[in-house]
Parts: C-alpha cells; structure tokens; sequence
C-alpha cells in the first residue's frame, strides 16, 4: 500500500465507484445508470471511468467526471471501474450493474437447452450469465436430444446409484423466495431419483422422485411437499409423459418457510415449516453425494426470485390461453329423513377464463339415482334419490383448453351415527359390499402372486388375504374414498404370519402414511405421518403380550384406532385392541391420499397376511363404550381404570395415607355392577377403607412395591385393572451411583461404594474442567471405535431405573457415545448423531429421541449444556417403557422390548465397535428406580443441592455459603452459581427463588 511508507509525501488517492445497483430495462427503451464515484486524494488528479465486462458497450456521458451517467441498451451483467491518477498513483474500484429485461418477472436462470451441445455449459438466456456447468461422472452421460417438450431436451442417462453419475452444477445460492420451473419425463422410477439438488445437507433444498411416482420437494424435514405422478398419469403411462413442474418457497420469518408444488399447472399441495439456509451450489439431476441421481430428461428450466402466483405457474404450461378456472364449490353432506324424501343439492359452480366456456356437470363416481335440472349451467341443482357418496364433476371447455374440478356429495341413511363403510364379508365376490348404506364397495385386486377367499370369520364370514413377505404381486382391496379429518378404522384381525411389514390397511398416500402393519416381533402400529425420530403421529401394541399364550398368530384381535384432527398440522391418535386404550399420541397431520387399502395397495409396502372381517370406518372418533359396541353386539363389558401408578413415601409417623383414582363405566346392565379392590402382591397389609369404591382410600404401614386390582362384575362380562404403587422409607431416593467429578479419584458420593474406574486408552487424554456444579470430566476422544478413554464400572442396571447426567456437546459425529454396556454392541447405550440427534435405547425398536439443535435457544448444540435423564420400567418378561427427558422435560416415551443388561456400565464409550464420546460430563447418577417427572425436573434445576427430591431452607443454606464469594477464573463451578459466572449474587438467588417456588406447588 503506497500510503504505509513514513516518509511518503505524497499519499494514494482513494476511490469508491459506488453501491451495486439492479435495474430492469424500460418497454422498447434503454436504461440510464447513475455512475456515482467519489474519490479523496491530498492533491490534483484525474477521473476516468471505464467499461470492463459486459454483453454489449455501455455509453458513459463524461467517462472523466467521478459523478456522471451511462447509458446502457442490452440487459446483463455489466462492471464498470473507476480510476483516480495523481501522477504518481493510479487506483481504482469496480461497481456491478445488473440489468433486468424489461418485465423480466424475476426470472435469474433460464436453461432452454438449444444451443450446440459442448459437453461443458449450460447456456443461461435470461441475461444473467448464470451458466451451468456439465459434472461428467464416471458412470453416467449426459446429451442434448430433440424430442424435448419445447424443441431440444437435457438427457441425464444415470442408473439407480449415488456416485459417478452426469449432472449440472450452478454456483448460486437460493433466494429466500423463489420458483424453480422445469419440464421433466422419468425414464425409471427408483428410490430416490432426484430431480434437483443442492450442496447442503444431502436432506435439505432437494426434489426427488420415489420407486411408486410420487415426487416431492423440501427445504428442510418438515416442509415436504408432493405429487402422485402415476395418480396424476389418469391412466397413462407416467414414464411415457412430459410433467410441467414448478415448486415455490417464501421464507416467512428466520425459522420458518412455506412451499408448494404444482404438476402441469395446477397445485398439489403447500406446507409450512422449517427454514435452512441453502448451499452455495445448485444442482440438476443430482449432485450431492450420497443421493441417488437423475435417470430423466429436462426442459425449459427457469428459476425466478419471488414466488410465481398460480397464474403465471399456468402460463409456463400453456401460454397466453390458459385452461379454464374452475371450482366446483365445497363438499356437502346429508342425511335422508325417515320418509326417503329425495335430496335436492344446489351446486353452485364457479368458472374463470378470457372467453366463452361451454360447462357441464356430470356424475363420475357413485350410485345413479341423481339427476341434474340443467347440467350446462354453472349454478344447477341435482336430485338425489338413495344414500350414497356422490362425485361430482363440473368441467369448462374454452375450445383450446378444459379444466375441471369435483366436489363430494355424500348422503347417509337416515338414522346415520357417523358410520361410512361397512364391510362385513358375507357376500362373496370381486366386490367387497358395503352395508352401511353408502356405496363404499371395495374393489379385490388380484395380484399375480397372492390370493384372497372367503372364509369362516370371527362374525359368519370373512376374508382371508393369503399374501407372503412381499411387497409386488399381492391381493388387496381398494376403495376410492379419501379418509376424514377426524374418525375410526375398526375391524377384527387374525395375523397367520409375523414379519416386516405385514401391512393390515394401506393408503395411496406417501408409503409411509396413513397405514397400519405388523413387525415380525408381534409390535402392531398405525401411523398418519413421521417427520423424523422426534415428530411422528404414530401407536403401537404388542400382540404377543396380549395374546393368551404370548403367541399372536391365530389370535383375533379387535383393533381400532381413532383420529382427531387438532390443526392444521396435528392430530391425535389412539388405539384400542380388544376394547382396551393401548397407546395414544399427538403428532404431525398430513393429508390422506384418495384410495384406502384393506391388506397392502402401495407400491413399495408389503402385503398382508391374514384374516379380516367385520371392518367399519366413520367419519368421527368413537368412544370406548363404542368400540367396545362394535365388539359386542349386546351388553357390553365394564370399562375399568385402576388409574396411574403411583411413587410414594412414608410420612414421619411410618405410614402413608393416600386416596386411589379409580374408575369403573358400565351400561347399566344386564345386573347390579360389583366393584371390588383386591391386593394382589405386597410385602404386608393394606388398608383398604371401602373397597366396594373406585376412588377409595388406603393405608400403607410398610415401604415396598404394592399390586393392586380393581374388578368389576356386570352379571355377564368381568373387566379388570391394576396399579403399582413403590411406597419408599421417609428420605430414601434410589441413589445408586453418583459421580460428581470433585475428587482426583471416581469416588460415588451416593455412599453406595460404586466407584468407578477411569480407562486411559492412547488415543485419548482425559481431564478435569470447570462443570455445570464444581468440577467436570471431559475424556478427550474424538471420531474413533477403539482406544479412547471411558468410566468402567461393574453393576448390572436394575429392572426399573434411571441415568441423569450433565453433558456439554462438543464436536458432533455418528456416533458419538454418552453411555454404554457391556452386553451387545447395539444395547443399552446412549449416543448423538452428527445432525444432533440424541437417541438412546435398550434394545432395538425402542429407541427414544431428542433433537438437541432444536433444543438450543441458537439452534446449535456444540457447546451447550443439557440435563439428560432416562429412565425404564420393565413391564413384563419381554418389554419395557423407557423415557428421555432433556433439561428437565419429557421429549418421548415409549414401549419397546426388553433385553438383560451386561455386568459393567461405561461411560463415554468402552464397548468395542462403538465410537467414543467426545464431550463433558458432570453430575452423573444412577437410580435403582424410575425418577418421576417432578424429580427430574429438580435435578435439572440443580436447586436440589441435598439430593432430597425438596427445594427448602436447607438448599438455600448451600447457596448462602458462597454469597457474594468471587472466585476469578473459578475452576469449578460453585453451587448456586446458575450463571456460572464465578460469583453467587442476586440473580442466582432469584433462580433459586423460583425453583424453590415450583417445588411449593
């Protein structure tokens, strides 16, 4: 730099040509640009302004004044350089002007594909200059062919595989709005073909197509939205067809975005969720490694910087004339009266186009008792004379273009309680009848390798679907009916086989939607959606443990799950198997697809195997009463809730009085309902003070774990319910191991005598640090499965118990280890995933998940502190609940099955194959009991300095010690020192204040 000499006299001139500047060309007229340079210098000097790139020249009025115009023709890229000369200096700056074609829309990439294939670039004609360059893999090709939809084509020749195939990469980041707007035809169907791609995660900014048609778009996990291409395909085939598609973002705020995919100009479906910002390279047809890539052709590609409205989306398919608008008006329903007075619908109709239209309303799908006044009028009426589902079409017909739209009129019987499908099986035939009074008859489908037929059933007849462990070729039944926003599948069921994944009922929806199938290990479930291991709306039972012998196959179970709609986005499901509430969640929504499946159906899920009969749907969630309806016909069992477990203590006299939560609902017959309370198992007697009463009260006199039973007797039916209640002496906690870190040696403070032993492996060196309470252990490790450094300690975890730890996240990778055990290498361990995902599990298909970057107020774990606790209870010979709570908060519970530990605990790694944790720990305890949800929260709040399971006077004592102490660059963290700023003042005090005020409610 010429002005950093200290005897110079003469100092450099400093030049600024300006801001950037984008503008749009005039109709028919240049642009004139502002050239504002401003240049200091400590003497005399010359201006000149030059041209330096650009697609044709600019005309700069004064190139010798700092302040002038240029005149620009032709849009494009242009960079103009200013430069001062003081005689001895010549120093300049650059300014860039993009320049828009006049109504350019926003248009910033436009790949036409005509120009002469060269193998290397992608010609962009929108006057961007945002050429594509050609990534020629190993194993792929890619060619310009000219069958295109619009003259020439984009042919990428790729396979099924994830490396070494032919893309287009455009180094570009995503706009935070915008349309991407492409014509593409699919030479194959696979898992996962991608249309797009971006150099983010492999997970995020990608299009795609499945091996069953259906493409779909996401920013992000959350935000995916889809198209049925075969679906759409009426008939033809998909792979034979060009598709107009177009998917748009609009960021809404930092966090959240929505999106939308059209198919040949019509909507398909828009979500809103999670925002990430994009990479900097664009990718067609693949590119980021590890995703499968294209094997398609592609045409007319355009991104735009904003969000095209559904009009301009219609005009890239069609031109200027583009097909009608019509809306068919909303779906209406009713109920026949007791006479069967015809139904008399108003349909009232809406068509928008630029000229005449001829419209016609005609019926598509349903019974023909309808009769329409004048089927050539937008607004019409339509007689209807018998219950059924009526679909209806009104179409528009511009001469060039139609457009259609349908709506559904459904009609119940009269007497209608929400029922809509009834199949009860006893009319043999290709048809499956519905009795409901609705029309909803299903279709068999055969398939070439399984079979269907008709047989004894659990009510008279039934049918038996005899597939095998296959995903093509089955038997199925189809009905075309999309499910409601809130209702019930109920129907007997008997599984001849077990495996992965005997699918009970299907839905043309996404394949892992709206179904329910069965694990080989007996675990039934009914999902709506999953996001990820975290957000899923999704139930489960365990057939084998319902099962008399613990054998589910030949059993009839009556199972039926229910759903609710909440929002926009969530439902609540339940499940009930033999009138029993077994599992219930609230989770993601996500649309049905318009066919419903008994036995398989979507491509890509196996078909069933087994016996089916009497299957309803309705368009509400029933009751138990009512499903227990559905089971007996008759009078119907006692519901019978003993209420939930219990954790109890001991007062200070030696006994505990406690009042039960028990409920009992009958019908009312057919005799007089006994109830009665009975002690199953217990170290010693109970008080029972009116046991003929289901929210009775008791008297414990002695600590342990009581089994209590509540029975209740109709005169027909006998329905049962139990409860456990863990009574502990006054002060005991369950501690069983409790490693502070404050020692130089792994002493348990718990006074249990489990210390534990450090293992110094080469790869690693460990050490004490500043921790969440005094001091911390942090081992050191790093990405690496053998030689780190781990706790060893010899203990076989109990039955029931719990594990809760501090831990700091440092580096992030798969598959970084916060516990471990001695047993199988995929037991009993706790780890995080590079994307954050922590999981822990005892055995496999029941793991519980957090994400823990969705858990950290910036969204970045490293470097954060969490409370993690986990906790299980062994719920019979072969399962467990287990539960991971995060900073004091359940984040997911589930049953899954059970597996013995081994005989020694690690801590941060130690078991051979898994990799070691890198991270720090602190405040490491185990219980030989599972902690409740308020005990967990107070060992997060780390207000409970006494291990007392009590925020009080005695804890404040603690916190007072230290009042006001400073303790510069403390090594360990003082307790009460919330902020772990080295000091307890005032706003570690109110901390505690309110902790010790939730601890009083």
């Amino acid at each position: 730099d010429p002005n950093d000499s200290l005897f110079q006299d003469n100092k450099a001139p400093d030049v600024n040509a300006g801001a950037d500047q984008e503008l749009e060309m005039g109709e028919g007229a240049a642009v004139v640009v502002a050239l504002d340079g401003a240049v200091a210098d400590d003497g005399p000097y010359t201006v000149a302004w030059t041209q330096l790139s650009g697609p044709a020249a600019a005309v700069i009025d004064d190139p010798g004044s700092e302040d002038t115009v240029a005149t620009i023709t032709v849009p494009g890229r242009y960079v103009m350089q200013l430069t001062a000369d003081d005689g001895q200096f010549q120093l300049s700056d650059t300014v860039v002007f993009v320049v828009h074609p006049y109504n350019y829309g926003g248009l910033i990439v436009h790949w036409d594909f005509e120009q002469e294939w060269d193998g290397l670039t992608v010609q962009d004609v929108s006057s961007h200059e945002n050429h594509g360059y050609v990534i020629d893999g190993a194993t792929g090709q890619a060619l310009y062919i000219p069958d295109g939809a619009i003259g020439q084509a984009l042919d990428l020749q790729n396979g099924d595989y994830a490396a070494g195939g032919d893309c287009v990469g455009l180094d570009l980041i995503m706009p935070d709005s915008g349309t991407i707007a492409l014509w593409y035809k699919p030479h194959a169907f696979y898992n996962y073909n991608a249309i797009f791609d971006n150099s983010v995660q492999a997970d995020d900014w990608e299009m795609w197509v499945y091996q069953s048609g259906i493409a779909r778009f996401r920013v992000q996990a959350g935000t995916e939205v889809s198209a049925d291409l075969p679906q759409l395909a009426q008939g033809e085939d998909p792979l034979s067809l060009w598709w107009h598609i177009t998917v748009t973002w609009d960021r809404l705020d930092a966090s959240t975005v929505t999106t939308q995919v059209y198919v040949n100009g019509f909507l398909q479906q828009a979500k809103t969720g999670p925002w990430v910002d994009p990479g900097s390279t664009f990718y067609l047809g693949g590119g980021n490694p590890g995703n499968d890539f294209a094997h398609a052709a592609f045409d007319d590609f355009r991104l735009y910087n904003r969000v095209l409205p559904a009009k301009d989306v219609l005009e890239l398919v069609y031109g200027e004339n583009v097909p009608p608008e019509v809306d068919a008006g909303p779906d209406q329903a009713f109920e026949m009266d007791e006479a069967s007075t015809p139904i008399v619908v108003a349909l009232d109709g809406t068509v928008t186009d630029i000229g005449p239209t001829l419209v016609t309303w005609s019926k598509i799908a349903g019974p023909n008792d309808i009769t329409f006044d004048d089927p050539h009028a937008e607004d019409t009426t339509a007689t209807i004379t018998a219950p059924g589902t009526y679909k209806l079409q009104l179409l528009a017909d511009d001469g060039e273009y139609t457009g259609a739209d349908t709506l559904t009129v459904v009609v119940h019987p009269y007497g209608y309680d929400g029922q809509i499908v009834h199949w009860d099986f006893e009319t043999a035939g290709s048809q499956v009848l519905d009795v409901s009074g609705h029309g909803n008859h299903g279709v068999i489908v055969d398939g070439p390798t399984g079979a269907t037929q008709y047989t004894e059933g659990k009510i008279g007849q039934g049918l038996n679907l005899l597939n095998g462990d296959y995903a093509v070729g089955g038997d199925h039944v189809a009905l075309e009916m999309r499910l409601p926003d809130n209702g019930t599948i109920a129907l007997w069921y008997n599984p001849h086989e077990m495996y992965n994944y005997n699918t009970v009922f299907d839905n043309s929806r996404d394949a892992d939607d709206w179904e329910m199938w069965i694990y080989s290990d007996g675990r039934m479930r009914f999902r709506v959606d999953k996001i990820d291991d975290t957000n899923f709306s999704e139930v489960t039972a365990f057939l084998h443990d319902i099962a008399p012998d613990g054998d589910a196959r030949g059993d009839w179970f009556h199972v039926a799950v229910t759903w609710q709609r909440l929002s926009e986005t969530t439902v609540a499901l339940k499940m009930f198997v033999n009138g029993n509430l077994v599992d219930e969640i609230t989770g993601p929504w996500i649309d049905p697809g318009e066919f419903f499946y008994l036995g398989g159906g979507n491509a890509g899920n196996d078909y069933g195997q087994g016996l089916v009969d009497e299957l309803y749907i309705y368009d509400r969630p029933l009751a138990q009463m009512e499903v227990l309806g559905l089971m007996y016909r008759g009078n119907k069992p006692p519901i019978v809730d003993a209420g939930p477990d219990l954790v109890k203590w001991l007062d200070a006299s030696g006994q505990l009085d406690l009042t039960l939560q028990g409920s009992v609902i009958d019908d009312g017959g057919p005799a007089d309902l006994m109830i009665e309370w009975t002690v199953i198992s217990g170290p010693n007697d109970i008080t029972i003070h009116d046991p003929t009463q289901p929210d009775t009260s008791v008297t414990i006199y002695y600590p342990g774990v009581y089994h209590l039973q509540i029975d209740a007797n109709d005169g027909e039916f006998y329905a049962a319910d139990d409860l456990f209640i863990e009574v502990y002496p006054e002060g005991y906690t369950g501690l069983i191991v409790h490693w502070s870190f404050d020692a130089d040696t792994l002493e348990d403070v718990s006074g249990q005598g489990n210390d534990g032993a450090f293992v110094d492996g080469p790869a690693a060196e460990a050490g004490y640090v500043k921790g969440k309470r005094g001091r911390a252990w942090r081992p050191g490790n790093g990405d690496f499965a053998t030689d780190g450094d781990y706790v060893s300690l010899t203990l076989t975890l109990p039955e029931t118990g719990t594990i809760a730890f501090w831990y700091q996240v440092n580096n992030l990778y798969n598959y970084v280890t916060l516990y471990d055990n001695s047993v199988h290498q995929d037991d009993w361990e706790m780890w995080i995933y590079g994307d954050g995902r922590l999981r822990g599990r005892i055995e496999a298909g029941g793991e519980v998940t957090a994400n823990l970057h969705a858990l950290s107020a910036d969204g970045d774990a490293r470097g954060d502190w969490f409370h993690i606790a986990y906790t299980w209870k062994r719920l019979s010979p072969t399962t467990v609940e287990n539960s991971l709570y995060v900073n004091g908060e359940l984040i997911q519970s589930r049953t899954g099955p059970w597996i013995n530990p081994g005989s020694t605990f690690y801590l941060g790694g130690g078991h051979n194959g898994n990799d070691y944790g890198d991270g720090i720990w602190d405040e490491v305890r185990l219980y030989e009991r599972a902690l409740t949800d308020t005990e967990i929260r107070l060992l997060a709040s780390l207000s409970n300095f006494d291990d007392d399971f009590d925020v009080d006077i005695d804890d404040l004592l603690v916190i007072m010690e230290g009042w006001l102490e400073d303790v510069p660059e403390c090594e360990s963290t003082p307790a009460g020192d919330y902020n772990m700023d080295c000091r307890i003042d005032l706003e570690d005090v109110a901390v505690f204040a309110a902790w010790w005020l939730e601890s009083l409610d």
